[in-house]
């Protein structure tokens, strides 16, 4: 590649030659920002333009705007697309169920709504979303159990594969994929969610991936736990991604910037090291966006980029791993 010799790749040269999609949850804003984000990742997550809450807030009630121009952005820069969520509804404030679906109770009632609203989608995107995220979160956040959400209350436990079902035929042009957080460091819900994919396929559930979320709250991440978790999904046929990834570390914390730099590196490397793992996404652009300034603390600078977006020591050393490339892949 030439930018090797000239020692001047950007993160999407890096990832192309790594044989991987970099993405990003971001939407278009100014000349600056949108060339940031096109020049440096070939795929974007809508952030938060097609959650249920957002697009569509009342029972007659769309709201395309936001999701019109992020997908546009996407599909003028030949980025891959993977939107959040179809089914996520768990006790938090940026949960995407909105009230007016919480408050039904008629099985029948909700699997039309469920239906409606991810058809109406569709047929105004179509092709233009790659991957779907399905079902978000569909267990406890501690613990190993299906979380007990509205889907769960009125449909029963078998709301995810119900869910799929619904994908498969609204969505037919889309892929279909199960997505959790807060496996990193715990083997028992890592365990379970494999249990849980391997469930969905052992049925005929319509599943094409798994993604680990990548929120690294807890520390440092387990990096052996990743890849035997990823190398598990990969056993049962399904794709593997990391999906949400930011590194918050906190102002009191020693040498934070390295501290960062080793966990999304070896996050990173993790992927690479499994040939089904498919994309890393960073969950914003840059640090003041982050959604983490409001959900946990300012200033815990998780990202790449730094509130006037310049490239952070995590950028270079996500940028140097995806340059190794695969293990064994020349």
């Amino acid at each position: 590649m030439p930018c090797i010799a000239a020692g001047s790749c950007t993160l999407r040269e890096a990832a192309e030659a790594a044989r991987l999609w970099v993405g990003v949850a971001a939407a278009p804003g100014d000349d600056g920002w949108n060339r940031l984000v096109s020049e440096e990742f070939n795929a974007l997550s809508p952030e938060g333009e097609l959650v249920w809450k957002v697009i569509h807030p009342g029972p007659e009630e769309w709201d395309f705007e936001a999701a019109d121009r992020t997908l546009a952005f996407a599909e003028e820069h030949g980025m891959f697309t993977t939107v959040s969520h179809f089914i996520w509804d768990q006790a938090t404030a940026v949960s995407g169920t909105p009230d007016w679906v919480k408050a039904i109770k008629d099985p029948v009632e909700l699997r039309r709504v469920m239906r409606d609203h991810l058809t109406a989608i569709s047929a105004r995107y179509g092709r233009k979303i790659t991957r779907w995220i399905v079902v978000n979160e569909p267990l406890e956040y501690g613990g190993t159990a299906l979380y007990r959400n509205q889907f769960y209350d009125v449909l029963g436990p078998d709301y995810i594969s119900e869910a799929f079902r619904i994908a498969e035929e609204a969505a037919p042009n889309s892929e279909l994929w199960l997505n959790e957080i807060f496996t990193e460091n715990n083997p028992a819900k890592a365990g379970a969610l494999v249990d849980l994919a391997a469930n969905l396929v052992a049925t005929g559930v319509p599943i094409d991936g798994v993604g680990l979320q990548g929120h690294l709250f807890a520390g440092d991440p387990d990096y052996e736990l990743v890849q035997y978790t990823m190398r598990r999904l990969s056993g049962l046929g399904l794709k593997v991604a990391i999906t949400e990834m930011d590194a918050p570390v906190g102002v009191d914390l020693p040498n934070r910037l390295e501290v960062q730099v080793q966990r999304m590196a070896g996050m990173v490397r993790a992927c690479l090291a499994v040939p089904a793992c498919d994309s890393v996404t960073f969950w914003g652009l840059n640090d003041e966006v982050s959604w983490l300034n409001w959900f946990l603390a300012p200033n815990l600078d998780p990202l790449l980029f730094d509130a006037s977006l310049r490239p952070k020591p995590a950028y270079f050393a996500v940028r140097d791993v995806l340059l190794e490339g695969r293990p064994g892949v020349p």
